[in-house]
């Protein structure tokens, strides 16, 4: 893992995970968990990949801001459909790598 910071421009964590290690605890909820970050931190930019296999999922609230053309990026149904989007994701990627 990574952690690099710089003042004014943000945080940057990077994790690889060996999936087929014993040591790998099971992942959680991340839908549920990125959906609490935005509700919790209305005006950060979040961007989060991510990869499994040739596969990736992007999620970045710079570019959902700018689709919702002023609507909150809180309201529920927009919270709702971002989480369900990963969720389907990760379900569809699963079932291809295992």
């Amino acid at each position: 893992m990574t952690i690099t910071s710089q003042e004014h421009s943000g945080t940057r964590v990077h994790a690889t995970f060996c999936r087929d290690s014993i040591d790998l605890p099971p992942m959680g909820d991340i839908a549920g968990s990125l959906t609490a970050i935005i509700m919790g931190n209305t005006e950060a930019d979040l961007v989060y990949r991510h990869v499994i296999a040739d596969e990736e999922f992007s999620l970045d609230t710079r570019e959902i801001r700018r689709e919702l053309d002023g609507l909150p990026i809180t309201n529920p149904e927009v919270l709702r459909y971002v989480a369900g989007e990963l969720r389907n994701w990760l379900q569809e990627s699963h079932r291809r790598v295992t």
